[in-house]
Formats: structure tokens, C-alpha cells, sequence
């Protein structure tokens, strides 16, 4: 038989604070509640890009926070379009 209590855990937490696009500059701060802010942290994508063996950046990892206006500039330079799917 087991016999459970409810107890109060205090746990430390890390919390995003701002955000900022490595690429032009723009920081946005995110504050409020929980929903709030993660509708501010959708205007942004972190980009990981992993390098192999033999590539130039041989074992690296890159990570960079970019801003959708910045990330819509990069992808208008491509010479073929991104793929789109939707996903609403």
C-alpha cells in the first residue's frame, strides 16, 4: 500500500529574459505572464547548424538567435525558396 502526502518543493528555475538577433541587433524583453511571454519569444528562431568531419568548420556547432525580419532577408537571398508547410 502506498500512502502519499502533499508537500510544497521550492525548486530553482531558469527563466529567458530577453532575446536577441545576432544578426541585426533587435532585443525583445520578455515579461508577463507565461502565454505573454511566449508570443514574444515566436518572433525569433534559434538556428543550430552542427559541421562533420571534413567540412571547413570541421566538429563545430554554431547557435545563433535570429529575428523573423532578419530571417525573411537571409531566405530572400537563396537562388531556390525555402519550403513551406503549414502547420496551423
Amino acid at each position: 500500500m502506498k500512502i502519499h502526502k502533499s508537500v510544497i518543493v521550492k525548486q530553482e528555475v531558469e527563466l529567458l529574459e530577453s532575446i536577441t538577433c545576432n544578426k541585426c541587433g533587435k532585443t525583445t524583453v520578455l515579461n508577463g505572464d507565461e502565454f505573454e511571454r511566449q508570443i514574444k519569444a515566436e518572433g525569433f528562431q534559434t538556428i543550430e547548424c552542427e559541421f562533420g568531419y571534413g567540412s571547413k568548420y570541421d566538429c563545430e556547432k554554431w547557435t545563433f538567435d535570429i529575428c523573423q525580419e532578419c530571417l525573411l532577408e537571409f531566405t530572400k537571398s537563396f537562388k531556390y525558396p525555402h519550403e513551406v508547410k503549414e502547420m496551423c
